[in-house]
């Protein structure tokens, strides 16, 4: 987390390991990543926890929001909460940008002005910067 990277997630990430069964868990967050996360990164294996929170993402496509046929699909929150398993939606927060649990201390709190929150996988309100 927080290394600096930016710019758009390729499709291609993590393309050249073979599809596996085991969990993967690729942390990618607190950076300046833009844009949608690709539907590909979702479909390479069964067990994929992506920890994406804390960046400039403005697109998360249905598709990833609907794995929950995927058991170990973010451990499978998906199938439970949706979108938010995977980051919050804009003008929503949560200390760890996304939902993990139905309990409602880890639920996606919505900012009192929805523009201070402005990607998806928010941590806070008043975010100036993406991890702020």
């Amino acid at each position: 987390d927080g290394n600096s990277l930016s710019g758009s997630i390729p499709s291609t990430l993590l393309e050249g390991t073979s599809h596996s069964e085991d969990k993967v868990i690729v942390s990618l967050g607190s950076n300046r990543l833009s844009g949608t996360i690709p539907v590909e990164v979702g479909e390479r294996f069964q067990q994929l926890e992506l920890v994406i929170m804390g960046n400039m993402i403005d697109n998360i496509p249905d598709e990833l929001c609907s794995m929950d046929t995927v058991a170990g699909w973010m451990n499978g929150d998906v199938g439970a909460y949706g979108c938010e398993a995977l980051l919050c939606r804009p003008g929503t927060f949560n200390p760890i940008g996304r939902q993990s649990t139905s309990a409602e201390t880890d639920t996606c709190k919505a900012c009192d002005d929805p523009t201070e929150a402005p990607f998806w996988g928010s941590m806070n309100c008043n975010a100036l910067t993406p991890s702020s």
